[in-house]
């Protein structure tokens, strides 16, 4: 009779390519990394997009995921350094496998700026956007793009001149496909010039990697539309739409830059309906964010101590979480903190700045330098843990402040 180690070697030898794919589909991200390099057979089986595809979607719920945020530096509170923060879940994943932008310095030596991130692609740029820069930390590889197309001179040496975002001359988006999410190969970037208020259209620029090339195209503007970037605005671009939270105009500008024709889709959503008076406003933190392929806002409500959470369907907002009270819980961390604040200060210093991408039920919230996930179905705070990245790394301007991604 024929021990178990023989037997365990033929059902190896004997198992079949769609066997392996079946038994691949349950390995941990970890592990798809660690087995490519058993084999040409499973390094081919592991590294196609069709397989990766399907393992995405099965698994979407238990990727590592990051946030990124900037915090003032001790000796400097003018200037700002950017922190990863992670779940404690994923802290020996990223300390295998590191998560940094430290192989840009190798490419050039200029203050690099992170502005929005795709499934596990970042897209930086040179501080005045005149280089764009497509990276992937997690492979340490970055593609540089075609210089983007050259705006009025007279707007080139306003932004240049200036460091508040009032005078910024653009914003961008970014988004790749997420067929091969972990070398992803197509990728879309996306710029709004600054356009004026009596103007029928504004200009999209938009660069596909599929042609190489960036291309202008015309939007028809929405009359109320118009170009007020505050310092707290937040984009998301996902499934070809750009969305652009103008919190000064307390509306969302919605562009579609999915199709590659001249007829992109532009339109105004208005906000959930908010009940405040008078300077309650300046009492309030809301994001907007993507999470599970939908976009999702947060708003706190800080007299009240009130968190509640809507899911966007079309034109239209559904409530997912409505009015969590965290008195107690904020009461808690705040009896945590060592810096000396006091109540009033530490309620007023928290802002909503983002979600998991993996959990629309987990809202991130911060506090000057520290920073937690919010699980609204648990009720359950977390402080993430954080790895800096250079100094040199910075988010664009101040209006830029937060950005959750994929490892």
């Amino acid at each position: 009779m024929e021990n178990s180690s023989s037997i365990k070697r033929i059902n190896r030898k004997h198992l079949t390519d769609d066997i392996w794919y079946e038994i691949f589909l349950r390995l941990t991200l970890d592990s798809i990394f660690k087995f490519r390099c058993v084999s040409k057979l499973w390094f081919s089986i592991l590294s196609n997009p069709s397989f990766l595809n399907k393992w995405y979607k099965l698994n979407i719920a238990s990727l590592p995921w990051g946030f990124v945020h900037e915090v003032p530096l001790p000796e400097d509170s003018y200037n700002r350094k950017l922190r990863c923060e992670f779940p404690d879940l994923h802290s020996r994943y990223v300390s295998h496998h590191g998560f940094s932008f430290r192989f840009l310095h190798e490419v050039v030596d200029n203050n690099m700026c992170i502005l929005s991130s795709s499934n596990g692609l970042v897209l930086c740029s040179l501080v005045r956007q005149e280089s764009y820069y497509a990276c992937n930390p997690l492979t340490q590889k970055c593609v540089l793009l075609p210089p983007p197309p050259r705006n009025n001179i007279y707007q080139f040496l306003a932004a240049s001149m200036y460091n508040d975002p009032t005078h910024t001359r653009v914003v961008t988006g970014f988004m790749c496909n997420s067929e091969c999410f972990l070398e992803p190969t197509s990728y879309k970037g996306v710029r709004i010039p600054k356009f004026e208020a009596p103007t029928k259209e504004f200009k999209v620029e938009m660069f596909s990697s599929d042609v190489g090339e960036w291309n202008v195209y015309h939007v028809s503007r929405p009359l109320t539309a118009t170009w007020k970037l505050g310092n707290s605005d937040n984009f998301v671009t996902y499934n070809g739409v750009f969305y652009w939270f103008q919190k000064r105009n307390y509306k969302i500008l919605a562009v579609s830059v999915n199709r590659n024709n001249t007829n992109h889709e532009c339109r105004l959503i208005n906000m959930p309906e908010l009940e405040m008076n008078g300077d309650e406003i300046n009492w309030l933190s809301e994001s907007l964010g993507e999470s599970e392929g939908l976009i999702c806002l947060a708003r706190f409500k800080k007299l009240e101590e009130r968190l509640s959470v809507w899911v966007l369907d079309g034109n239209h907002w559904y409530m997912l979480h409505d009015d969590i009270i965290l008195h107690d819980q904020l009461a808690e961390l705040e009896s945590q903190l060592i810096d000396g604040s006091g109540w009033k200060d530490f309620i007023n210093d928290i802002e909503v700045v983002g979600f998991s991408p993996v959990d629309k039920n987990v809202v991130i919230l911060s506090c000057r330098k520290y920073v937690w996930a919010y699980n609204t179905k648990t009720r359950v705070f977390e402080q993430l843990c954080h790895h800096s990245f250079p100094r040199s790394l910075r988010h664009f301007d101040h209006h830029v402040r937060a950005l959750a991604f994929y490892f």
